[in-house]
């Protein structure tokens, strides 16, 4: 593809060097800006008229551009047969009415001359005897110097390059010019069709409008080549098919516009710079307001404007995208790199800056400036074409990526999920087998009639042991997700007592309790929080040292519920971590000689989350709270 793309450059670059320059017959040249429509040959004789070379640029305006070519048979040099008529080649295509004034048919100089023949886009070559894809006249040869002037009236820029040619010599080189128009409208409709071929396998919007932007593209070489005169016959309406090439320039830029900044959506990080882009359209719809309200050289020369700017546009955008060094490890790369976005914009700004100045009439024009935005086309169609296949290679394998990743993700999923199928499968089977003999032992530790300190130690280690065993249980269906909410509504206090009088301990509970405080939530899961709590708070306080129990009403996030603070003094344990306190199997490093399985404060977040509550963990003045809040 890049060899490709070398290829057409240098063949779009030799084109525009090799451009005709047969025009001996005409010796001087000069031109006479006038608001005046209708001179006498001695009046315009007495003008002044300024001399230029080669192609003429006097931007936009509604005033009349009078052009003196001075012809010198004298100068005719490697012709090898005498021509009986030359032909008057003026080009661009796109230059609307152009009037001829030959000195050697005017009968009297003091008369107000009538124009003699007419060309341009408003008119059919036919009438002027020079049928070509260019504008022109064909006019008598003579042995006699002469001038024959040219009055030309356009909204479109005043760019304008007139030669004079023998007439074989001039269908030569309008063949040679039709061959290569062909040719680059050719590539042109390439670039369109494999677009079209792209969209219908991808079905993405950016190949939609890349679609649409290169048929207009197409449209605007057609227009802009001259081949509307081949493709229409003299019964056409011309007026109106110039009104058409007007405004195909006016859809070729905005649709231009319109797919950049989308193109670069994809790649600018930061979204609203490319929305604010979108405000220049608004520049846009006005010079076509204006066009159609009547003032159509102002509009044009927005519309010109803008085509100046907008690579600039663009180019800053491309400094909003992501560079490489800003890929972070393991973040997916852009589709196309800052580097490559620089380069393709930095030559749009370049490009505009050879297609636009010399149309407004700011830098000096050549013969190869006449066609330049056709060939700029081909190129940045190229380009384009280029970056979207890169785009879409890369595209294709991040999202070969992303299937891998998702299929390793899916089997590390399925495996996670066959373990915790076979993990709950023996929580399930071990409390079974543990249960049993727990309470087969408390059964038959009654029964032994051991009392004392002995019954006690006895009684609190198989009671250890069964929260255990059931703390895993919980922990197993927390995890599975496989708690059902039974929802009723209760008192607060009742739960706190209850779990209170469970306690080996309750002596040392003290509960500061207001009214009654009812809450819609589920009793037993809330039962079981509470108890973990107390238990917490009592094992790991001072021996003999009060835990302390707040209810109270409590807002979160501005919504009413019901607090549970139970508080209690730090005690040879110390402080657990803040970051760690609520993981699964955490205990601090001098709590490991208390029995526990670090799943209670677990289970309590699990529970309180499930609920739709919170559970916070804070220490002030020697002291660690945790509070728990549920919603009513």
């Amino acid at each position: 593809m890049f060899k490709h793309l070398i290829v057409l450059c240098v063949f779009c670059v030799a084109n525009l060097i090799c451009g005709s320059c047969y025009a001996q017959n005409i010796t001087s040249q000069g031109y006479l800006t006038s608001n005046q429509s209708a001179f006498s040959l001695k009046q315009l004789e007495s003008q002044t008229f300024t001399p230029y070379e080669g192609v003429l640029n006097r931007g936009y305006g509604n005033d009349y551009l009078w052009l003196k070519i001075h012809l010198d048979p004298s100068s005719q040099i490697n012709e090898p047969e005498k021509s009986t008529h030359w032909i008057l080649r003026i080009r661009p295509t796109y230059l609307g009415e152009i009037a001829i004034f030959d000195t050697q048919d005017i009968a009297d100089p003091n008369a107000p001359l009538q124009p003699q023949r007419f060309s341009g886009q408003r008119y059919a070559n036919h009438s002027n005897g020079y049928d070509s894809i260019n504008h022109g006249f064909k006019i008598p040869s003579s042995d006699q110097a002469r001038d024959v002037y040219v009055r030309l009236k356009t909204s479109t820029t005043r760019l304008i390059s007139a030669e004079v040619l023998p007439e074989t010599k001039a269908y030569e080189e309008d063949r040679k010019q039709l061959v290569l128009s062909s040719s680059f409208l050719s590539i042109l409709a390439f670039f369109m069709f494999w677009a079209a071929l792209q969209w219908l396998v991808l079905r993405e919007r950016l190949l939609a409008l890349f679609v649409i932007k290169q048929a207009i593209v197409l449209a605007f070489g057609v227009t802009n080549l001259g081949y509307l005169k081949m493709l229409f016959g003299d019964g056409s309406d011309w007026v109106l098919l110039d009104g058409f090439v007007k405004i195909n320039n006016f859809t070729y830029v905005g649709i231009y516009y319109l797919f950049e900044i989308t193109f670069l959506s994809y790649f600018v990080t930061d979204k609203r710079y490319c929305r604010y882009a979108y405000f220049a359209l608004a520049i846009w719809g006005f010079a076509l307001a204006l066009f159609f309200a009547g003032f159509e050289a102002i509009g044009l020369q927005i519309n010109m404007y803008l085509t100046l700017a907008s690579p600039i546009i663009f180019l800053l955008l491309v400094f909003k995208t992501k560079s490489a060094k800003d890929v972070a490890p393991g973040e997916t790369p852009p589709l196309l790199s800052r580097k490559i976005l620089v380069s393709f914009y930095l030559f749009y700004v370049l490009a505009a800056y050879w297609v636009v100045l010399p149309n407004i009439g700011i830098i000096k024009a050549k013969d190869f400036t006449l066609t330049l935005a056709v060939y700029v086309s081909i190129i940045s169609s190229a380009l384009m074409a280029t970056m979207l296949m890169l785009r879409t290679r890369n595209l294709n394998r991040q999202k070969a990526h992303a299937e891998a990743e998702a299929g390793l993700a899916n089997q590390r999923f399925e495996q996670a999920k066959e373990q915790r199928e076979q993990q709950s499968r023996f929580i399930s089977m071990l409390t079974h087998e543990l249960k049993t003999p727990i309470g087969v032992a408390k059964l038959s530790l009654d029964a032994m009639g051991v009392e004392g300190v002995e019954h006690d130690r006895i009684q609190r280690a198989l009671q250890n042991m069964n929260d255990v065993v059931e703390r895993c249980r919980i922990s197993d269906a927390v995890d599975s997700h496989r708690f059902q909410v039974k929802r009723d509504q209760f008192d607060l206090r009742d739960a706190v007592f209850e779990c209170i009088d469970l306690l080996p301990s309750p002596e040392r509970v003290k509960v500061f309790e207001g009214n009654n405080l009812f809450i819609y939530s589920d009793f037993q899961l809330v039962s079981i929080i509470i108890a973990n709590l107390l238990d917490n708070a009592l094992k790991y306080s001072p021996a003999l040292s009060d835990v302390d129990v707040r209810i109270s009403h409590g807002f979160r996030a501005e919504q009413l519920g019901a607090s549970i603070v139970i508080a209690n003094q730090i005690g040879p344990a110390g402080e657990p971590d803040a970051d760690k306190v609520f993981q699964k199997y955490y205990r601090a490093k001098k709590a490991e000689g208390k029995s526990g399985s670090g799943l209670g404060l677990y289970l309590t977040a699990g529970i309180a989350d499930l609920l739709g509550g919170q559970v916070f963990y804070r220490t002030a003045d020697s002291r660690i709270e945790f509070e728990l809040w549920l919603p009513d």
